[in-house]
């Protein structure tokens, strides 16, 4: 049974050749939209959410705040890891602010070349953010199998 967002979504689809709607919703979870009446626009901040939520993972990578944990993370990356994490975050602050541009001026037409661009682009930016996710993870794995040097963070 086809959602009533996606009947909105293939209208839009058709007019201005979209990704299809389940591969869309997959990624980006678009089929939890309330209104459909500015489905692209609407298309498009869910897509920047998400942009945004791993823009802010790899900010705390490149520059930590003074929390245990993006400390205890940010260490386990070499120079070189950062040099190519900051190049994901170039790509990723980019996608944002063209976002944030369209979110001021809309424009159909546009948006919907945002939402082709983006979602052309995300698999590589997922693996490249996947990358970062395990190293991330090993941190804390590492950190458990050597607990003889324990540290004191008070």
């Amino acid at each position: 049974m086809e959602h009533s967002i996606e009947k909105v979504y293939n209208k839009e689809k058709k007019k201005h050749n979209l990704p299809d709607f389940n591969k869309l919703d997959f990624e980006f979870e678009i089929s939890i939209i309330d209104d459909g009446v500015f489905i692209i626009r609407e298309v498009r901040r869910k897509m920047s959410e998400k942009i945004e939520t791993f823009t802010k993972l790899l900010e705390d990578v490149l520059q930590p705040e003074t929390t245990v944990a993006d400390l205890h993370e940010c260490n386990f990356f070499g120079e070189e890891e950062k040099e190519k994490i900051f190049k994901l975050y170039s790509k990723l602050m980019r996608i944002n602010r063209k976002s944030l541009c369209l979110g001021l001026n809309p424009d159909d037409k546009k948006e919907a070349e945002f939402i082709n661009n983006v979602f052309g682009e995300w698999e590589n930016i997922k693996k490249d953010i996947t990358h970062v996710l395990r190293k991330m993870k090993e941190a804390w794995e590492k950190e458990a199998e050597t607990k003889e040097n324990p540290q004191y963070f008070g």
